[in-house]
């Protein structure tokens, strides 16, 4: 889980101008639906930050993300069709290398 919410504030920091993330200051909490396999299956705003820019970004880059890999086993065991993630996120200038213990798509 934490592996892929660094991936989305990595892969959305890398996509927004340095002027667009000084400009989207606010941590903007979001609800995340994933399929076993990683596919994003829904993104929503839970708790809007003080800026509806951002919080429309953050839905966009969460998209941008995907997919972000299969979930470990033990997570889904077959059992469900999707799991929820919430999650506040962040987008900064010091963007920070992407480490991961399973191999993901690179950010575009």
């Amino acid at each position: 889980v934490v592996e892929i919410l660094h991936r989305i504030e990595y892969c959305g920091s890398r996509r927004l101008s340095p002027a667009e993330r000084r400009s989207l200051l606010g941590t903007p909490v979001a609800e995340i639906v994933l399929t076993p396999d990683g596919r994003l299956r829904q993104a929503s705003s839970v708790r809007p930050s003080s800026s509806r820019r951002l919080d429309e970004r953050t839905l966009q880059l969460i998209g941008a993300s995907a997919p972000f890999g299969a979930m470990p086993k033990g997570v889904t065991d077959g059992k469900f069709k999707a799991v929820k993630l919430r999650a506040s996120l962040r987008f900064t200038d010091e963007i920070a290398p992407l480490q991961t213990r399973r191999p993901l798509k690179r950010c575009e």
